[in-house]
């Protein structure tokens, strides 16, 4: 299981790490968070748009203008059981073309992953 979360998060990360030539133009991402999230929430996701904004071929943007969205939500898993403790966060990446509006599609499933996961990912 661990794995396949792994890989399922290589894939989600996969387009912060893309270079950029005449083919791939830049792609305006939104990173979307609850309204009510947790502190470990707003970290992820401000690690997150700091990974993005480190690329050439992703530019941050606005929800409006945003040609791909990663929407995420965190929680304290203490509040669904008292035998573990820390945050648990899931997350999914919206494709919505400029082109083809009609088209728009959720690339993979969303993906659930532990505080530790998240540490080891996101603050290096």
């Amino acid at each position: 299981m661990k794995c396949a979360m792994l890989g399922c998060l290589a894939i989600g990360l996969a387009f912060t790490s893309a270079p950029v030539s005449a083919q791939y133009p830049t792609r305006v991402v939104y990173v979307s968070e609850t309204e009510h999230g947790d502190v470990f929430e707003k970290q992820v996701a401000s690690a997150v748009k700091s990974r993005v904004s480190a690329t050439t071929r992703y530019a941050l943007g606005e929800a409006h203008i945003a040609e791909l969205e990663l929407a995420i939500v965190c929680m304290d898993i203490t509040t669904v059981t008292t035998n573990v403790q820390g945050d648990v966060c899931t997350y999914i990446i919206h494709y919505w073309p400029n082109e083809l509006t009609g088209l728009s599609c959720a690339l993979g499933a969303p993906v659930v992953l532990p505080q530790l996961e998240l540490e080891r990912t996101f603050f290096r």
